[in-house]
């Protein structure tokens, strides 16, 4: 028996979120780009919400064509200040 049974079942038989095209085994919800205030607004799985300030348009383009939302999160933002 796998120990990892119940984590395949749960993420196969879950249906995927619209919003923005994010998966719903993935760390980021929503994101929110403001390209007048170089804000990026990041909504994670667990309702924790960060602005992170000075985001050039390059990088927020380069975030929401991520395939993987959490892990360009995770490598890019990780340990970035934000309020």
């Amino acid at each position: 028996r796998s120990t990892l049974f119940p984590y395949t079942t749960l993420f196969r038989s879950a249906s995927p979120d619209i919003h923005k095209g994010i998966e719903p085994s993935t760390l980021v919800k929503s994101i929110d780009y403001n390209g007048k205030d170089l804000t990026l607004t990041v909504v994670y799985r667990d309702g924790f919400k960060a602005t992170y300030h000075n985001i050039d348009e390059d990088m927020a383009k380069e975030f929401s064509e991520a395939d993987s939302k959490g892990r360009w999160a995770l490598a890019n933002l990780w340990g970035r200040a934000y309020s």
